[in-house]
């Protein structure tokens, strides 16, 4: 890397407390770089989790109207009462299931950090790198 990003180029020749302070400088660059990823990836999985909990939610209104129809057609068809349980079966998990989507995302939500908040202090004075 040849330091284009902030027109330093660390000079091997330079005493040593000014190469340790590029070092520093360079350290804590890195530093803030990873603290504003680390904080948009949050965010990209709750706009993904968002899609999963509308999809979850479409797939059990629509299998919802889907049931009642079939369940309709079986009892006229004298089918037997276990395919309807079975059917009662799968609405409720698919009802728990677009509702756990929902909730994990409201979950996700409120653990997303403000916007701007690692615009502040952090990242003004980043922890130091160990």
């Amino acid at each position: 890397m040849s330091g284009q990003d902030s027109g330093e180029v660390l000079d091997v020749r330079a005493p040593l407390e000014r190469r340790e302070d590029q070092i520093a400088s360079g350290r804590a660059r890195l530093v803030k770089l990873q603290l504003l990823v680390a904080a948009g990836r949050p965010r990209v999985r709750v706009a993904e989790l968002d899609v999963l909990r509308d999809r979850a939610a479409r797939c059990a209104a629509q299998w919802r109207l889907a049931g009642r129809r079939l369940r309709v057609a079986l009892d006229r068809a004298g089918a037997p009462a276990a395919a309807g349980r079975e059917l009662a079966t799968l609405d409720d998990e698919l009802q728990r299931l677009a509702g756990d989507a929902g909730r994990v995302t409201a979950a996700a939500r409120a653990d997303l950090l403000p916007a701007g908040a690692l615009s502040a202090p952090m990242l003004q004075n980043p922890p130091s790198p160990t």
